[in-house]
């Protein structure tokens, strides 16, 4: 819907970098099922989902970040389960 309102959404960081980490998060959603191999445990499944779905969204925008920005963020994973 934003493209099809503002086209020229497509070249701006905010955009490229939602639509990005979006993107990332749906495409390894199956591969975020690995709780269930570490624990039935219910604070151990929702943790290894926050630093799963943290981590696929840092990867997904790593080159569009460092392209618009010129900065590798090392303390993102972190950053956003706090």
């Amino acid at each position: 819907m934003v493209l099809v309102i503002m086209p020229s959404a497509l070249y701006q960081p905010a955009f490229q970098l939602s639509f990005t980490a979006i993107y990332g998060i749906v495409m390894f959603h199956d591969a975020m099922s690995i709780h269930k191999i570490l624990s039935d445990h219910p604070i151990v499944r929702r943790l290894c989902h926050m630093v799963a779905t943290s981590s696929i969204a840092i990867l997904a925008t790593l080159l569009i970040t460092s392209y618009h920005f010129g900065v590798l963020s090392v303390w993102g994973v972190m950053a956003n389960m706090v």
